[in-house]
């Protein structure tokens, strides 16, 4: 169910968002296709619809509005790939529907040598900037007006602070606290993530070696190791000033080992097993600079079937939900 909502809204908001013609390059030049690859999943990212259209399009880029352009009437704005001996250009047009006033036309260069990983990211970040400016009507009265149709050369620039970043990378501490006979267990974190849309992320998370719990009966002593795996979904609830808060699920499996020690007559013994793992929970975040956050989560965890530990003569079965708490730093990039 969970999934389901992260997905309509995700999709819902892709319905609601502008659309750009992005002009497919020429086939022949392997640089600009990749920028165009990676431009058509830029602006997808965003939010923003893309409209693909040919080159053959392209020859009324400069002279009529993106909204006319092969046909369409819902285009707002356009992106054409071009090249030049040392470097490559994304020329943007934007309508007079979208800014209210006259149409504006940006060209963001990049030398060739940067251009596959930077164009596409420059280009969709203005392209973004420039929508969202002209959402605000507080910010477009601010926004500053072009003369006529003369093209701006914007060079590449770090990401405006508070963009999100397409992967981050976390590393950190996590406690998995079992509320019944075991306790506490700590163990070192790490998360990696892929940002699907603004609001929409995927990831992995594994939590391993968890260390320090133990059951003791009378007479004999069990430790207990888990090593958790878990794919992740995570949906942007909050955004505000530097702090975030995103509602995160997982799905997983856990491995479960434990060692035992015992008194004579008894004989220590070894034994593991895996469960299928499900958690729930939420997800803060504080930037500190521009790639740097501080993190922290908490989550009910539960398995399936649940874990039992028979030690002597005595049996202890482990309760649910079980609560996984993390801390941080992550770094986006």
């Amino acid at each position: 169910m969970i999934l389901t909502a992260f997905c309509g809204t995700a999709q819902a908001r892709l319905e609601g968002e502008h659309t750009i013609a992005v002009f497919r390059p020429d086939s022949s030049d392997p640089m600009l296709m990749e920028s165009f690859s990676r431009l058509c999943g830029e602006l997808h990212m965003y939010g923003l619809r893309v409209a693909l259209l040919d080159r053959k399009d392209r020859a009324a880029f400069s002279d009529e509005p993106p909204a006319e352009l092969g046909g369409r009437t819902d285009v707002i704005g356009g992106v054409a790939l071009v090249r030049t001996p040392g470097q490559a250009s994304a020329r943007i047009w934007i309508a007079e529907k979208a800014t209210g006033k006259e149409a504006l036309r940006i060209t963001v260069s990049i030398n060739d040598a940067d251009a596959p990983s930077l164009l596409a990211m420059r280009a969709a970040d203005v392209l973004r900037a420039i929508l969202r400016d002209f959402d605000d009507p507080k910010t477009a009265e601010q926004a500053p007006q072009p003369v006529g149709d003369t093209a701006v050369a914007i060079k590449a620039e770090p990401s405006a602070p508070g963009t999100p970043r397409r992967w981050a990378l976390q590393v950190g501490g996590a406690m998995l606290w079992e509320t019944g006979d075991l306790g506490a267990g700590f163990a070192p974190s790490i998360d990696l993530e892929r940002r699907v849309t603004p609001r929409l992320a995927v990831g992995l998370n594994i939590v391993a070696p968890v260390l320090g719990q133990t059951y003791s009966p009378t007479g004999a002593t069990a430790r207990v190791q888990e090593e958790l795996g878990t794919l992740t979904i995570a949906g942007r609830l909050l955004s505000r000033w530097r702090a975030k808060l995103d509602l995160v699920q997982g799905f997983g499996v856990m491995h479960l080992s434990v060692e035992g020690k015992a008194q004579a007559p008894w004989v220590g013994q070894s034994a593991s097993t895996w469960a299928a793992a499900s958690y729930t929970g939420a997800h803060v975040g504080f930037r500190l600079s521009d790639s740097i956050e501080l993190t922290l989560s908490v989550a009910a965890l539960f398995l399936l079937p649940r874990p039992v530990l028979d030690v002597a003569d005595a049996s202890s079965t482990m309760r649910q939900p079980m609560w996984l708490m993390a801390s941080g730093l992550r770094y986006g990039f």
